[in-house]
């Protein structure tokens, strides 16, 4: 990689800036309507035989729609993924970058399948782009310096963009030539760091680093990330005041020696192709600073072009791994029933409702059932209605147990535990019976 030739020139560029300072901005429910909801769910009872039916739970639904269940939420987890990839960690993102800067770019190959980068802002500047088949190391070393005269008007700002990689290094001279005046000389690390400090220059904790200034000195800063810095002094004094910052950095640089494709933005635009298998990557680079020139930072657009056939494959996989883990685990719980049991207590309805609901003590589960020999007895004259709370199996006990999780009361006790060993269907609606409960009357 070529770099600038710092020793052709003894002078750094030199700038006398007397615009483009920033005004500082100094930092200056819906509640829910909470109305009455159903303290809970009740359960429903049929009084017209004394049996009690329990609340249907959506959870007991059949065994064959519980993989269309599955391919569902597996379809949206997945989707949920890919888009957090594609508009996430492979969205379209701005890169701000200093003079000298060296952006690394590591995309997977198997999620992304173009690199799309376009520069913005002072267009022609001299971006590079390269590409490379293996990450490139992080040993060219280069120094610059840049010099600016201030002229800070009372509540103003101002900036300097430098994309700096780990390693490096940068010290910052200054010389306040207001006699009894100050500036603020910050380090921000990110847009987000300078933003922290415009709104509050005061706070040291804002910042990297954070100084008081006055008469002559300088600031030395290790960098411990890559990332865009922001070098910036502030004037929160009546007065205007005048300084000299020099700023020097000892930069490490990507080597792009062994680039098999560099692009210096003919169109505004480079695009860098991924093949599918590989540990490609792309470097962007930004000339040095110039003579002259107040604004020695650059804008470009970096996006991506997904590869499509990658995730399509990945949510078939996916998806087809889980049905058959769903397939699997259903399979288990029809050959072992009684790993259910730990379950029957969410679909057990109360047989008495409790004494303190509004008149439930009127129609008791067990006034209702007519089980007892006087009342069997005294209701044989009734014809059809005596054989109404006889077992519908064998039609000599009387009914005395109903069935889970359906509720159904149907049989005795002896017939409904046969039931539950031969068919283990309710004979009423069809469905399992995972287990046989007996009524006790008192």
């Amino acid at each position: 990689m070529s770099l600038p030739d710092s020793s052709s020139s003894s002078d750094p560029p030199v700038t006398r800036e007397e615009t483009g300072y920033i005004r500082f901005e100094h930092a200056q429910d819906n509640g829910f309507d909470h109305r009455d909801r159903p303290p809970w769910n009740r359960s429903e009872y049929d009084y017209r035989h004394g049996s009690v039916v329990a609340s249907e739970n959506p959870r007991n639904t059949s065994n064959s729609e519980d993989p269309w269940s599955c391919v569902v939420v597996v379809a949206t987890f997945c989707v949920f993924v890919s888009m957090t990839l594609i508009l996430g960690l492979y969205g379209t993102t701005n890169v701000w970058l200093g003079p000298n800067s060296s952006f690394l770019i590591k995309p997977t190959s198997v999620f992304v399948q173009t690199v799309i980068v376009e520069e913005l802002g002072n267009k022609g500047s001299g971006l590079m782009l390269y590409g490379l088949n293996q990450p490139p190391q992080l040993h060219v070393l280069a120094n610059w310096s840049e010099v600016h005269y201030l002229a800070v008007p009372n509540d103003s700002y101002k900036y300097w963009i430098q994309y700096l990689n780990k390693g490096s290094r940068v010290k910052v001279s200054y010389n306040v030539e207001s006699l009894g005046s100050s500036l603020y000389l910050v380090i921000a690390q990110g847009v987000d760091g300078l933003s922290e400090w415009v709104q509050d220059p005061t706070r040291p904790d804002t910042t990297l680093s954070w100084h008081l200034i006055s008469d002559s000195g300088f600031i030395e800063q290790d960098i411990t990330k890559s990332s865009t810095y922001y070098i910036a002094v502030g004037n929160v004094y009546l007065n205007e005041v005048k300084a000299t910052i020099d700023i020097q950095v000892e930069g490490l640089l990507y080597d792009t020696t062994n680039a098999y494709y560099n692009c210096a933005f003919p169109n505004d635009k480079c695009t860098l192709s991924i093949p599918l298998f590989g540990t490609n990557a792309a470097v962007l680079t930004s000339p040095g600073p110039k003579l002259n020139n107040s604004k020695n930072e650059f804008l470009a657009k970096l996006s991506y072009e997904p590869r499509w056939i990658a995730y399509i494959v990945c949510m078939g996989v996916v998806t087809a791994l889980l049905l058959i883990l769903s397939s699997v685990f259903n399979k288990r719980q029809e050959a072992d029933p009684e790993n259910e049991t730990g379950d029957e207590n969410d679909d057990v309805a109360p047989l008495i409702p409790g004494k303190d609901d509004d008149n439930s003590s009127w129609c008791s589960s067990y006034s209702s059932i007519l089980t007892s020999t006087e009342e069997l007895e005294g209701a044989h004259g009734d014809g059809q209605s005596s054989t109404r709370y006889l077992c519908a199996i064998c039609f000599d006990a009387p009914r005395d147990c109903f069935f889970l999780s359906c509720g159904h009361c149907v049989a005795c006790f002896q017939c409904g535990t046969r039931i539950a060993e031969t068919s283990g269907f309710c004979p009423v609606c069809r469905r399992k019976i995972r287990k046989v409960k007996k009524i006790f009357n008192v």
